[in-house]
């Protein structure tokens, strides 16, 4: 019966209809008969974007490794929709490679995906994401310069450091205030000077920013 289920099923994945093909991934996503995840995977190569962001959705659902292979190529598929949602299945997963995926996400230019990357980056990546964050933190984009000023105030020492700096007069106030708020995150006195020549700064949320970040690094101080 379940070979006979998933032969009907694969021949609705060839429907002309990319709804009806969207339906078949659908109806595949929480079932547990042989063969299902097999047939989602075959339909990532639809030429329907709708059709393999669905694909995208269904496998995230799915603890199959061979499963993972699959959304990291529509993590670099030419629909930003794709790529989104792949790679926001990747980030349930539990597997090293991912880092490395959304380091080349970060990188790639999608201003969407990078924005949530880059949290991750900061939280789990270490030096091994900074590369790709510092490159971020120069983006035109002012989103992007922002994420990556989170993102840095979590890894928070050397380069990181440095660069939220540099953020800190950068010439959109968000940017610089996110800077500010990052650099209090970081343990480390350098930060100290770099915090306090911001009572010069024109906007009054950067400074209160500033204030608001040196009181955290009190807090951090031993007693």
């Amino acid at each position: 019966m379940d070979e006979a289920i998933i032969e009907g099923l694969r021949r609705f994945a060839n429907d002309r209809s990319a709804s009806v093909r969207r339906e078949v991934v659908r109806s595949l996503t929480n079932a547990t008969v042989p063969g299902s995840v097999d047939l989602i995977s075959a339909l990532a190569n639809d030429p329907n974007a709708g059709v393999r962001v669905s694909v995208a959705a269904a496998l995230g659902e799915s603890d199959v490794p061979t499963t993972f292979e699959t959304l990291v190529r529509l993590a670099g598929d030419s629909s930003p929709q794709v790529q989104t949602v792949a790679v926001q299945a990747l980030l349930k997963r539990n597997e090293p490679a991912v880092l490395d995926v959304l380091i080349e996400v970060v990188a790639g230019g999608n201003t969407y995906i990078s924005l949530f990357a880059a949290q991750f980056l900061g939280r789990h990546g270490g030096d091994r994401a900074l590369k790709a964050l510092l490159h971020l933190a120069s983006h035109e984009g002012i989103s992007e310069r922002i994420a990556a000023a989170g993102a840095l105030g979590m890894i928070g020492t050397g380069d990181a450091v440095i660069r939220l700096a540099e953020l800190a007069s950068d010439e959109d106030l968000d940017v610089r205030r996110t800077a500010v708020e990052a650099l209090g995150q970081c343990d480390s006195p350098t930060v100290i000077p770099i915090l306090t020549a911001l009572v010069e700064d024109p906007a009054d949320r950067v400074r209160e920013s500033a204030v608001k970040a040196l009181g955290l690094l009190a807090g951090m101080e031993p007693s």
